[in-house]
């Protein structure tokens, strides 16, 4: 990861994939059709225990669905953001975000992580306040708080979880993130030095057909 990235970069990579490597990120190359992720019929089969469990509802893996997000500056300039989830099979799940790398996750009864060979947790067991683990950002996280509530887009979610990685080094990188069950990441706050960068969920939703043709449009709808 490059230390000369501006905040403004990072914090935008890492809401579009969480856990995004920033310095190789690049535009993801479609697969072919017949072994593209999410439409086999294992990304539409139940799902596994870890998928159940009190770690991996905090952060799933709906097919096909688009998170949107706002992101603003400390300046207050604010941007949109989308993300794709793809369950490919139970267990493993991915984050597409809009041009850029397609990261792939495990999600097991210890928690979820990074699938290899990237490395780096984004939960992990105990979900205990101050429990730490290795981060996906190559940082230490912590556990910062548990069972609280959040709210976003007008609803308040319960039950959520706070954890903040911190990274130290030439430049130091502070990653705040809030997860609800059920709905992800619903807030993430990125800052290095004075800058800051929050994300907050503004809509999920599953795509919706615009025809025969197979054009797509992204269903806006608040979180429920």
């Amino acid at each position: 990861m490059h230390a000369d990235l501006r905040p403004r970069r990072l914090a935008a990579s890492t809401f579009a994939a969480l856990a995004l490597t920033l310095a190789s990120a690049c535009a993801s190359t479609p697969e072919p059709a017949a072994t593209k992720p999410g439409q086999g019929p294992e990304a539409n089969a139940p799902l596994s225990a870890a998928e159940q469990g009190d770690l991996g509802r905090l952060f799933p893996f709906p097919n096909g669905h688009v998170y949107a997000y706002r992101v603003t500056t400390e300046t207050g300039e604010t941007r949109s953001l989308t993300v794709r989830t793809v369950r490919v099979s139970p267990g493993r799940g991915e984050l597409h975000p809009m041009a850029a790398r397609v990261r792939s996750f495990d999600v097991t009864a210890d928690g979820v992580r990074l699938a290899p060979p990237d490395k780096g947790w984004v939960l992990k067991a105990p979900l205990e306040i101050g429990a730490t683990f290795a981060g996906e950002h190559g940082g230490k996280t912590t556990v910062t708080a548990v069972g609280h509530t959040q709210s976003a887009a007008g609803e308040t979610f319960q039950g959520c979880v706070t954890t903040v990685e911190q990274r130290g080094g030439d430049r130091p990188l502070s990653f705040e993130s809030v997860f609800c069950p059920d709905v992800g990441l619903v807030r993430l706050e990125a800052s290095s030095g004075s800058s800051t960068e929050l994300a907050e969920l503004e809509s999920r939703g599953p795509p919706v057909d615009l025809g025969p043709d197979g054009v797509k449009a992204i269903k806006v709808e608040p979180v429920k």
